[in-house]
Protein backbone atom coordinates (compact mmCIF):
# COMPACT_ATOMS: atom_id res chain seq x y z
CA UNK A 1 0.00 0.00 0.00
CA UNK A 2 1.52 3.39 -1.23
CA UNK A 3 2.15 6.24 1.03
CA UNK A 4 1.76 8.42 -2.06
CA UNK A 5 -1.58 10.23 -3.45
CA UNK A 6 -1.24 10.80 -7.23
CA UNK A 7 -3.85 13.60 -9.11
CA UNK A 8 -4.33 12.90 -12.68
CA UNK A 9 -5.49 14.78 -15.33
CA UNK A 10 -6.89 14.44 -19.35
CA UNK A 11 -9.75 13.27 -21.48
CA UNK A 12 -11.15 10.08 -20.54
CA UNK A 13 -11.79 10.18 -24.64
CA UNK A 14 -8.20 9.21 -25.52
CA UNK A 15 -6.34 6.42 -25.55
CA UNK A 16 -3.96 7.00 -23.53
CA UNK A 17 -6.34 9.14 -20.76
CA UNK A 18 -4.45 10.06 -17.86
CA UNK A 19 -1.07 12.09 -16.91
CA UNK A 20 0.21 12.27 -13.94
CA UNK A 21 -0.26 15.85 -12.63
CA UNK A 22 1.11 16.58 -8.90
CA UNK A 23 2.15 14.06 -6.01
CA UNK A 24 1.35 14.28 -2.25
CA UNK A 25 3.97 12.47 -0.21
CA UNK A 26 2.81 13.84 3.29
CA UNK A 27 2.27 10.33 4.24
CA UNK A 28 4.45 8.24 6.06
CA UNK A 29 1.90 4.48 6.19
CA UNK A 30 -0.33 3.90 3.26
CA UNK A 31 -3.58 5.59 2.11
CA UNK A 32 -6.36 3.35 2.70
CA UNK A 33 -8.33 6.38 1.71
CA UNK A 34 -9.39 9.47 -0.32
CA UNK A 35 -12.11 11.90 -2.07
CA UNK A 36 -12.44 14.97 -3.35
CA UNK A 37 -15.30 17.69 -2.79
CA UNK A 38 -17.97 19.24 -5.55
CA UNK A 39 -16.26 22.04 -5.97
CA UNK A 40 -12.45 20.70 -6.86
CA UNK A 41 -10.91 22.42 -4.78
CA UNK A 42 -9.89 19.90 -1.73
CA UNK A 43 -8.27 16.37 -1.64
CA UNK A 44 -8.56 14.47 2.07
CA UNK A 45 -6.60 11.72 2.36
CA UNK A 46 -6.82 8.84 5.30
CA UNK A 47 -4.03 6.93 6.18
CA UNK A 48 -2.83 3.83 8.30
CA UNK A 49 -1.42 5.55 11.05
CA UNK A 50 -5.05 7.41 11.71
CA UNK A 51 -3.84 10.79 10.04
CA UNK A 52 -6.87 12.53 7.48
CA UNK A 53 -4.94 15.16 5.30
CA UNK A 54 -6.62 18.03 3.64
CA UNK A 55 -5.01 19.49 0.65
CA UNK A 56 -5.65 22.37 -1.47
CA UNK A 57 -5.66 21.69 -5.10
CA UNK A 58 -5.05 25.39 -5.99
CA UNK A 59 -1.42 25.16 -4.86
CA UNK A 60 -1.40 21.42 -3.97
CA UNK A 61 -0.32 22.70 -1.09
CA UNK A 62 -1.64 20.79 2.66
CA UNK A 63 -4.04 22.54 4.54
CA UNK A 64 -4.96 20.82 7.64
CA UNK A 65 -3.47 17.41 9.35
CA UNK A 66 -6.14 15.83 11.56
CA UNK A 67 -4.89 13.21 14.07
CA UNK A 68 -8.27 10.95 13.63
CA UNK A 69 -6.60 8.05 16.38
CA UNK A 70 -4.31 5.47 16.77
CA UNK A 71 -5.88 2.61 15.19
CA UNK A 72 -6.00 3.76 11.29
CA UNK A 73 -8.63 6.15 9.26
CA UNK A 74 -9.82 3.13 6.84
CA UNK A 75 -12.36 5.74 5.06
CA UNK A 76 -12.80 9.42 4.20
CA UNK A 77 -15.67 11.46 2.48
CA UNK A 78 -16.79 14.92 2.25
CA UNK A 79 -20.20 15.86 2.84
CA UNK A 80 -22.63 16.91 0.13
CA UNK A 81 -21.87 21.03 1.22
CA UNK A 82 -17.82 19.80 1.41
CA UNK A 83 -17.46 21.62 4.45
CA UNK A 84 -17.27 18.68 6.50
CA UNK A 85 -14.96 15.58 6.75
CA UNK A 86 -16.18 11.80 7.72
CA UNK A 87 -13.96 9.51 8.54
CA UNK A 88 -14.06 5.65 9.25
CA UNK A 89 -11.46 3.92 11.82
CA UNK A 90 -10.76 0.31 11.89
CA UNK A 91 -11.85 0.23 15.49
CA UNK A 92 -15.17 1.03 14.19
CA UNK A 93 -15.50 4.72 15.08
CA UNK A 94 -17.18 6.90 12.30
CA UNK A 95 -16.69 10.45 13.05
CA UNK A 96 -17.51 13.86 11.38
CA UNK A 97 -14.85 16.73 11.34
CA UNK A 98 -15.03 20.40 10.12
CA UNK A 99 -12.92 21.45 7.50
CA UNK A 100 -12.92 24.81 8.27
CA UNK A 101 -11.11 24.25 11.45
CA UNK A 102 -10.19 20.77 12.10
CA UNK A 103 -12.51 19.99 14.97
CA UNK A 104 -14.42 16.56 15.48
CA UNK A 105 -17.88 17.81 15.52
CA UNK A 106 -19.33 14.45 16.70
CA UNK A 107 -18.91 10.41 16.28
CA UNK A 108 -21.32 7.59 15.53
CA UNK A 109 -20.73 4.41 17.42
CA UNK A 110 -22.63 1.90 15.40
CA UNK A 111 -24.12 -0.91 17.43
CA UNK A 112 -26.75 -3.21 16.96
CA UNK A 113 -29.46 -3.97 19.18
CA UNK A 114 -31.51 -6.82 20.33
CA UNK A 115 -34.16 -6.48 23.11
CA UNK A 116 -32.09 -4.31 25.84
CA UNK A 117 -28.75 -5.55 24.81
CA UNK A 118 -26.36 -3.42 22.53
CA UNK A 119 -23.28 -4.25 21.10
CA UNK A 120 -20.78 -2.43 19.08
CA UNK A 121 -20.38 -3.54 15.67
CA UNK A 122 -17.29 -3.59 13.66
CA UNK A 123 -17.58 -1.14 10.56
CA UNK A 124 -16.43 -1.87 6.81
CA UNK A 125 -18.18 0.95 5.14
CA UNK A 126 -20.54 3.72 4.54
CA UNK A 127 -22.32 5.68 2.52
CA UNK A 128 -23.75 9.43 2.52
CA UNK A 129 -26.90 9.49 0.81
CA UNK A 130 -27.08 12.66 -2.19
CA UNK A 131 -29.72 14.66 -0.21
CA UNK A 132 -26.73 15.30 2.33
CA UNK A 133 -29.28 14.26 5.12
CA UNK A 134 -28.41 10.50 6.37
CA UNK A 135 -25.51 8.31 6.91
CA UNK A 136 -25.57 3.95 6.29
CA UNK A 137 -23.01 2.18 7.77
CA UNK A 138 -22.15 -1.55 6.95
CA UNK A 139 -20.92 -4.11 8.98
CA UNK A 140 -18.99 -7.39 9.16
CA UNK A 141 -22.09 -9.07 10.54
CA UNK A 142 -24.45 -8.00 7.92
CA UNK A 143 -26.34 -5.24 9.50
CA UNK A 144 -26.82 -1.94 8.07
CA UNK A 145 -27.54 0.79 10.65
CA UNK A 146 -28.70 4.44 8.91
CA UNK A 147 -28.36 7.32 11.02
CA UNK A 148 -29.37 11.08 10.75
CA UNK A 149 -25.89 12.94 9.08
CA UNK A 150 -26.12 16.34 11.26
CA UNK A 151 -27.90 15.09 14.54
CA UNK A 152 -26.64 11.36 14.94
CA UNK A 153 -30.39 10.10 15.43
CA UNK A 154 -30.62 6.53 14.82
CA UNK A 155 -33.20 6.10 12.16
CA UNK A 156 -33.54 2.18 11.02
CA UNK A 157 -31.30 -1.32 10.92
CA UNK A 158 -31.31 -3.11 8.05
CA UNK A 159 -30.48 -7.05 8.02
CA UNK A 160 -29.33 -6.53 4.69
CA UNK A 161 -27.71 -9.77 4.52
CA UNK A 162 -27.37 -12.57 6.70
CA UNK A 163 -24.42 -13.19 8.78
CA UNK A 164 -21.92 -11.95 5.91
CA UNK A 165 -19.54 -8.72 5.66
CA UNK A 166 -21.07 -6.20 3.50
CA UNK A 167 -18.08 -4.27 2.00
CA UNK A 168 -19.71 -2.16 -0.74
CA UNK A 169 -22.65 -0.02 -0.05
CA UNK A 170 -24.57 2.83 -1.67
CA UNK A 171 -27.60 5.63 -1.99
CA UNK A 172 -29.31 5.80 -4.87
CA UNK A 173 -29.23 9.25 -6.53
CA UNK A 174 -32.90 10.02 -5.05
CA UNK A 175 -31.67 8.92 -1.72
CA UNK A 176 -34.71 6.38 -1.05
CA UNK A 177 -32.99 3.15 -1.57
CA UNK A 178 -29.57 1.31 -0.25
CA UNK A 179 -27.52 -1.00 -2.21
CA UNK A 180 -25.44 -3.55 -0.54
CA UNK A 181 -22.59 -5.30 -1.99
CA UNK A 182 -21.66 -8.75 0.64
CA UNK A 183 -19.70 -11.81 0.94
CA UNK A 184 -22.15 -13.68 -0.39
CA UNK A 185 -21.45 -12.64 -3.71
CA UNK A 186 -24.96 -10.83 -3.52
CA UNK A 187 -26.35 -7.39 -4.46
CA UNK A 188 -29.07 -6.57 -2.74
CA UNK A 189 -31.50 -3.25 -2.67
CA UNK A 190 -33.49 -1.92 0.36
CA UNK A 191 -36.13 1.00 1.02
CA UNK A 192 -34.39 2.10 4.66
CA UNK A 193 -37.61 3.69 5.79
CA UNK A 194 -39.99 0.50 5.56
CA UNK A 195 -39.93 -2.40 7.90
CA UNK A 196 -39.65 -4.37 5.77
CA UNK A 197 -36.42 -3.13 3.87
CA UNK A 198 -35.77 -5.97 1.34
CA UNK A 199 -37.07 -5.00 -2.31
CA UNK A 200 -34.35 -7.18 -4.39
CA UNK A 201 -31.22 -8.79 -5.68
CA UNK A 202 -28.67 -8.82 -8.03
CA UNK A 203 -26.75 -11.60 -8.93
CA UNK A 204 -23.80 -12.53 -11.09
CA UNK A 205 -20.65 -12.22 -8.54
CA UNK A 206 -19.00 -15.58 -8.26
CA UNK A 207 -16.48 -13.86 -5.47
CA UNK A 208 -17.21 -10.93 -2.49
CA UNK A 209 -17.86 -7.78 -3.99
CA UNK A 210 -16.05 -4.83 -3.13
CA UNK A 211 -17.72 -1.98 -4.62
CA UNK A 212 -20.80 -0.55 -6.15
CA UNK A 213 -21.55 2.85 -7.68
CA UNK A 214 -24.88 4.22 -8.99
CA UNK A 215 -24.56 6.64 -12.06
CA UNK A 216 -25.13 10.20 -11.95
CA UNK A 217 -28.24 10.12 -13.91
CA UNK A 218 -29.35 7.21 -11.71
CA UNK A 219 -30.62 4.65 -14.14
CA UNK A 220 -27.22 2.13 -13.47
CA UNK A 221 -25.31 0.50 -10.95
CA UNK A 222 -21.96 -0.90 -11.64
CA UNK A 223 -20.70 -3.45 -9.29
CA UNK A 224 -16.98 -4.94 -8.99
CA UNK A 225 -14.97 -7.83 -6.96
CA UNK A 226 -12.73 -10.16 -5.99
CA UNK A 227 -13.51 -11.89 -9.63
CA UNK A 228 -11.98 -9.24 -11.93
CA UNK A 229 -15.32 -8.59 -13.43
CA UNK A 230 -17.38 -5.34 -13.30
CA UNK A 231 -20.64 -5.80 -13.84
CA UNK A 232 -23.33 -2.76 -15.18
CA UNK A 233 -26.74 -2.85 -14.17
CA UNK A 234 -29.94 -1.40 -15.61
CA UNK A 235 -31.85 -0.24 -12.05
CA UNK A 236 -35.35 0.29 -13.10
CA UNK A 237 -35.11 -3.16 -14.47
CA UNK A 238 -33.09 -5.02 -12.14
CA UNK A 239 -31.46 -6.96 -14.65
CA UNK A 240 -27.03 -7.09 -15.82
CA UNK A 241 -26.64 -5.14 -19.18
CA UNK A 242 -22.81 -5.91 -19.24
CA UNK A 243 -19.70 -7.27 -18.02
CA UNK A 244 -16.32 -6.14 -18.26
CA UNK A 245 -13.78 -8.33 -18.00
CA UNK A 246 -10.36 -5.38 -18.08
CA UNK A 247 -8.45 -6.64 -14.86
CA UNK A 248 -6.08 -9.37 -13.57
CA UNK A 249 -6.54 -8.88 -10.33
CA UNK A 250 -9.61 -8.17 -7.31
CA UNK A 251 -11.32 -4.20 -8.10
CA UNK A 252 -11.28 -2.03 -5.26
CA UNK A 253 -13.10 1.16 -6.61
CA UNK A 254 -15.39 2.18 -9.36
CA UNK A 255 -16.51 5.60 -10.25
CA UNK A 256 -18.93 7.22 -13.17
CA UNK A 257 -18.18 10.21 -15.24
CA UNK A 258 -20.16 13.09 -14.67
CA UNK A 259 -22.54 12.27 -17.77
CA UNK A 260 -22.87 8.58 -16.90
CA UNK A 261 -21.32 7.40 -20.35
CA UNK A 262 -18.21 6.26 -18.53
CA UNK A 263 -16.82 4.25 -15.47
CA UNK A 264 -12.99 3.84 -14.12
CA UNK A 265 -12.15 0.89 -12.17
CA UNK A 266 -8.95 0.46 -9.98
CA UNK A 267 -7.76 -2.73 -9.10
CA UNK A 268 -4.82 -4.56 -7.18
CA UNK A 269 -3.11 -5.45 -10.68
CA UNK A 270 -2.41 -1.48 -10.35
CA UNK A 271 -4.17 -0.45 -13.59
CA UNK A 272 -6.75 1.66 -13.84
CA UNK A 273 -9.35 1.16 -16.81
CA UNK A 274 -12.32 3.34 -18.66
CA UNK A 275 -15.06 1.19 -19.85
CA UNK A 276 -17.66 3.28 -22.67
CA UNK A 277 -21.03 2.73 -21.82
CA UNK A 278 -22.82 4.59 -24.49
CA UNK A 279 -23.33 1.33 -26.97
CA UNK A 280 -24.86 -0.64 -23.85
Amino acid sequence: MSSQVKTWHGSINQPTFLQERSTFDKHTLGVTSLDINLGQEYLVTGDMSGHIRLFNLRDNTLYKDIDSGALGCWKVAFNTKGNQVISMSQSGNVSVWSVETGEKLRNFQNSSSSGSNHAKQSCLNFALSPNGEQIAISGADGVVSVYELESGKKLNQIQAHVSQPIRALCYSLDSQYIFTGSDDCEIRMHDPQSSKPYISSFQSHNSFILSIAVSPDGKRLASSGADKKVCIWDIKQKKLDHTFQGHTDQIWSLSFSQDSTKLISVSDDCSIVCYSLSKI
